[in-house]
């Protein structure tokens, strides 16, 4: 989770500070997301933590199910976070092997 976690922050840097020219509306769209996925990623991350001591500790009701939900939000914002590497290569082409031309 931590190297996921790094990866977010590094993704949105680069992405921000690569940019030699304004951002497309594709590219700030693609931006607010990853931030916005990022935000909720870490946050919910760091619910989950909160809600797996608090259930180990105290044993509360419910706790551990306030624990799973963030969990789900986790592997979800996850997933989505690294689903817009989709959206950023759309258009180019990745060719293994050797190209012939004709």
């Amino acid at each position: 989770m931590v190297c996921s976690m790094c990866y977010m922050l590094t993704t949105c840097i680069l992405f921000k500070w690569t940019s030699n020219k304004p951002m497309t509306n594709e590219e700030e769209q693609s931006f607010k997301r990853k931030i916005y996925l990022m935000i909720t990623n870490y946050s919910s991350f760091a619910l989950a933590v909160y809600f797996y001591f608090r259930h180990n500790w105290y044993c509360e009701p419910g706790i551990y199910s306030y624990f799973s939900l963030c969990e789900y939000v986790t592997v979800v914002t996850n997933i989505w976070f690294h689903s817009t590497a989709i959206d950023d290569l759309k258009g180019l082409y990745f060719i293994i092997g050797h190209v012939h031309s004709s």
